[in-house]
């Protein structure tokens, strides 16, 4: 999400494991919020996969674990907090597998 500038996220892998079927990613997430914007607009972070020539192969949510993210932006400030997301084979556009994946992005 980037309201004009206003609203920025960012973040970065901390930890890949294995599970049946696909893979967990944790994840430290920031939220800056440069300027507030009375819309209360609701944060949602999604995450999308991409194979190396940038074709988009799926699409998971982010759960937020903790720290103070919040969901809806009614204030200006930088908000941390920590995140998993998983993948599974069963995510992706069939005929791609985890072995595809080549980027992972993250948004607000």
């Amino acid at each position: 999400m980037d309201l004009n500038g206003n609203v920025v996220g960012e973040y970065n892998f901390l930890e890949e494991k294995k599970i049946p079927g696909g893979k967990e990613y944790l994840v430290s997430v920031k939220l800056r919020v440069k300027k507030f914007i009375p819309t209360e607009a609701q944060v949602v972070f999604k995450v999308s996969i991409q194979t190396k020539d940038g074709k988009l192969i799926g699409q998971v949510p982010l759960s937020l674990l903790d720290g103070n993210v919040p969901t809806k932006i009614i204030a200006p400030g930088t908000f941390n907090g920590t995140g998993k997301i998983i993948i599974r084979n069963s995510d992706l556009l069939k005929g791609y597998h985890l072995s595809d994946i080549f980027v992972i992005h993250i948004f607000p």
